[in-house]
């Protein structure tokens, strides 16, 4: 059993935590100050969490420690781990760990994130498809923010933009290095586009380099900057051009429309239809037949 101590992340990845308990991981943490009501969903879990750092505790029978974004270089606790030489993770570099063996879905973009995983989500539980997730929301009842296994072969993961914080490693565009890669909007209507562009076309276009050879990126064919910045990429990978699907409207209701019928959704608008392209793509690449996709999308409701 690896002993794990993570430094800082009691509030901002407390799932994390949970989650790790769960696949057998020995857990110890700190954190500066504790509120009353964390500190009791810590005592549940067994883990007795007194406020301030104890560099004292560090010492070599902690396998990783692994530490929030936001830590200051010089905490006492980090520094007692690298003076005898513990290994240091950052979040991301602890997912891909626990991922190492898995096949990694990682969805990106400005807009629409929440209701492309909430589908790929709701159509892996209706045929009931046991799967991993790190994400930033519960899109579902009774669903936490992260689900670890040993087991499981895929993981599904969201990233934001607040990955490009991390101070304290240099992986802020390591992305996880995806198997399949989502993006599923440049730009937001509600931003300056001018500002926007110069500020994160880096960080797209490092997403892009960061999918694993030969892995697969889905986005919208219609989206230029994406297109833009695939031909500044010199990764090899294999690129999925979508638009949204057929539809026709009946009684006001969203019908997709294939060759075998149609199938009444429950959900409108362009974005979310160009999102159950995405969503058929990916479900696809894991193994779900289309067939199976349009029988699971009719009972989805937008979160």
């Amino acid at each position: 059993m690896k002993t794990i101590h993570f430094i800082s992340l009691a509030f901002s990845n407390f799932s994390l935590i949970i989650a790790s308990i769960k696949i057998g991981y020995d857990i110890s943490l700190s954190e500066e100050i504790i509120s009353g009501s964390l500190r009791e969903k810590l005592s549940k879990n067994n883990l007795i969490v007194e406020d301030g750092w104890f560099p004292d505790r560090i010492t070599s029978k902690i396998d990783l420690i692994v530490v929030d974004s936001k830590l200051k270089f010089n905490n006492p606790e980090l520094l007692k781990a690298k003076s005898i030489g513990i290994k240091i993770f950052s979040i991301v570099d602890f997912i891909n760990k626990i991922a190492e063996r898995k096949t990694k879905v990682v969805v990106y973009g400005i807009n629409g994130k929440k209701t492309l995983i909430s589908i790929i989500m709701h159509v892996l539980g209706f045929h009931n498809i046991d799967f991993d997730y790190y994400i930033s929301d519960k899109y579902q009842k009774n669903k936490s923010k992260v689900h670890l296994t040993k087991n499981n072969d895929f993981i599904l993961i969201e990233v934001s933009e607040n990955i490009f914080s991390d101070l304290i490693f240099d992986s802020k565009f390591n992305f996880f290095k995806p198997h399949i890669a989502v993006i599923t909007s440049y730009f937001s209507q509600k931003i300056n586009k001018e500002i926007y562009h110069k500020m994160f076309s880096k960080n797209y276009l490092s997403f892009i380099n960061n999918i694993s050879p030969g892995g697969n990126l889905i986005f919208n064919k219609n989206d230029i900057e994406i297109n833009g910045l695939i031909e500044n990429s010199s990764n090899v990978i294999k690129t999925v051009k979508l638009l949204k699907p057929n539809s026709v409207i009946i009684n006001d209701s969203v019908n997709l429309e294939i060759d075998e019928g149609l199938y009444p959704l429950k959900i409108k608008g362009d974005f979310n239809l160009i999102n159950i392209s995405f969503s058929i793509w990916v479900c696809q690449l894991l193994g779900i037949y289309h067939s199976d996709f349009y029988d699971a999308i009719v009972s989805y409701k937008d979160s």
